[in-house]
């Protein structure tokens, strides 16, 4: 799965408190954070966890979850 197909996801990042990088939580999965030192970065690297998430649901033969939230991350940027 490639980054621009991935389904919106809600995500939050917020600076890391214990280094001067970023956290980004992709909120509808229990779990998935990402780090990065720039908000963007961060956010590169909770897609290609989410991809690497979907991939082995597909492997798996499970069915993708529908994103039940608003993305957080692209509803700021529209702003």
């Amino acid at each position: 799965m490639k980054v621009h197909e991935l389904p919106a996801y809600a995500y939050t990042y917020a600076r890391c408190p214990e280094s001067t990088g970023f956290q980004v939580e992709c909120t509808e999965i229990p779990g998935l954070i990402a780090y990065g030192e720039t908000e963007e970065e961060a956010l590169e690297e909770i897609k290609i966890a989410v991809c690497g998430w979907l991939e082995v649901l597909e492997e798996d033969g499970v069915p993708f979850p529908e994103p039940q939230q608003e993305n957080v991350a692209a509803a700021e940027a529209a702003q």
